[in-house]
């Protein structure tokens, strides 16, 4: 949040810093998709998207701290809803059968509410992080997952 920062420079440091940790998730993200021979389908707008076994698999990526982690998921929920619609539904660049994925850079579990966990849920899109180098959801999401352990 640029707001919260009253000295120009510190807010774009912490900007150059969350955009470092968003490549760091977007590249663990790649080396999993590669080690299983998938493909990542590159676009100016979408984080990440690739397939598997026919099925589109959408992410949007976003790194949180505690001031804006209610903002970076609605931002999540509605980037993830327009990307499926303009790329699968209008300009059919991705497949129509699409999963829709946030992706954090951490463990959300100390700040989000279950309120938010069940709408993601009624919206059809999966919540999860990197822990330890290995990506983890809650315990409703693991056939989700799956595909990526």
């Amino acid at each position: 949040n640029e707001g919260d920062y009253a000295d120009p420079v510190e807010s774009i440091i912490a900007r150059l810093e969350a955009t470092k940790e968003h490549n760091s998730v977007v590249n663990k993200l790649a080396s999993i998709c590669n080690k299983k021979k998938l493909i990542k389908k590159y676009s100016l707008n979408i984080d990440f998207y690739t397939e598997y076994k026919d099925r589109g698999k959408l992410f949007e990526i976003k790194t949180f701290n505690k001031s804006n982690f209610k903002k970076q998921i609605r931002y999540a929920i509605i980037q993830l809803k327009e990307y499926y619609f303009r790329y699968a539904n209008f300009n059919k660049e991705i497949l129509n059968e699409t999963d829709l994925f946030i992706l954090l850079s951490e463990n959300p579990e100390e700040f989000i509410q279950r309120e938010q966990i069940e709408f993601l849920k009624n919206q059809n899109i999966t919540l999860c992080w990197f822990q330890n180098n290995k990506i983890e959801t809650f315990d409703e999401n693991q056939l989700n997952i799956k595909w990526l352990l």
